[in-house]
């Protein structure tokens, strides 16, 4: 396979593409700088309700696709011997076990305390990813921390993959609007740490993604206070646009935004954080420089698609 061949077409299979499906947004944003270096490609999902990408790839639905994307009947899917296969990680990749070049992107396993499921339910989400896992002919992990996950739960070893991040789209805005803090859904944690504190928080129901960059870049700090996270799409988000987030010492979050200024160890001293922040405009810029520095040496879209692309060369 070469890295630049435009007859080569890469099929990205994600469960559904939808809104809130980190996933999705990781096939969608994958496609798009693969199609900037020339290569087709194609996205398999179970159902769409994400409009962001109806219009702008080349999209095929799956059906006999049961609950949380369990399929009902894994018939194979053929494709091309040349072409190359994406599993990002959902169930619907069982259906493409017997074709060539087939790579699985480990987006994690979702612990039982974070999700308080039924062991069997547990068990058999790990199940449906199994034989990806057992059958593929290379294995990835987002993080370092879903890579560690992975090997030490259920043995097996993957190299790791940065989730890409369309610094393009992602970037500082002028805007009209500003807010101290920025909290988006998922951060329950937070609530009672801010509940008696004076700090302006802009928490919106929904925000259709093409105003996620300006949203981000209304706020002085932003805050995703999560349990558990194998990468953290909006708090890489939020770094791509300027804005510093404060985050929990936990799962990957060390990992991927690597500044202790901005990393909590509880959510008291996330408050103090966010507190300083808002009030010292300098070192709230400096780090906002920073957070998009980072973003663009280690997760953009362009870089790391071309890399992941060139490694899969020499397979």
């Amino acid at each position: 396979m070469s890295p630049t061949n435009p007859q080569t077409t890469v099929h990205l299979v994600v469960d559904y593409l939808a809104y809130h499906s980190g996933q999705s947004k990781v096939a969608i944003t994958r496609a798009k700088a693969l199609e900037e270096f020339g290569y087709h490609t194609k996205i398999w999902a179970a159902d769409v309700d994400f409009e962001f990408a109806e219009s702008k790839f080349d999209i095929e639905t799956v059906s006999n696709v049961g609950p949380v994307g369990m399929p009902l009947l894994a018939r194979p899917i053929s494709v091309p011997d040349e072409d190359v296969v994406l599993l990002e990680g959902g169930a619907l990749g069982n259906f493409f076990l017997h074709n060539n070049n087939v790579i699985y992107v480990n987006h994690g396993f979702v612990p039982r305390n974070v999700t308080n499921t039924r062991r069997i339910s547990h068990m058999a989400y790990i199940a449906t990813r199994i034989p990806q896992l057992r059958y593929a002919d290379k294995l990835y992990s987002v993080s370092e921390y879903a890579k560690n996950q992975l090997e030490s739960k259920l043995g097996y070893h993957s190299s790791v993959v940065y989730n890409p991040i369309d610094t393009d789209r992602f970037r500082p805005l002028d805007t009209n609007q500003h807010h101290e803090l920025g909290v988006l859904s998922g951060s329950r944690s937070l609530a009672n740490a801010l509940e008696q504190t004076d700090i302006e928080i802009y928490s919106p129901e929904f925000i259709a993604e093409n105003d996620l960059p300006e949203f981000y870049s209304s706020l002085s700090v932003f805050c995703h206070l999560t349990e558990w996270d194998s990468f953290g799409l909006p708090v890489v988000e939020s770094m791509a646009c300027g804005t510093p987030p404060v985050v929990l010492e936990n799962s990957a979050k060390r990992e991927i935004v690597g500044m202790e200024e901005l990393i909590a160890g509880s959510p008291d001293e996330a408050v103090e954080m966010i507190e300083q922040l808002i009030d010292d405009d300098r070192t709230r810029e400096e780090l906002g420089e920073k957070s998009r520095l980072r973003v663009k040496n280690m997760f953009d879209h362009i870089r790391t698609v071309q890399d992941f692309m060139l490694e899969l060369s020499n397979l």
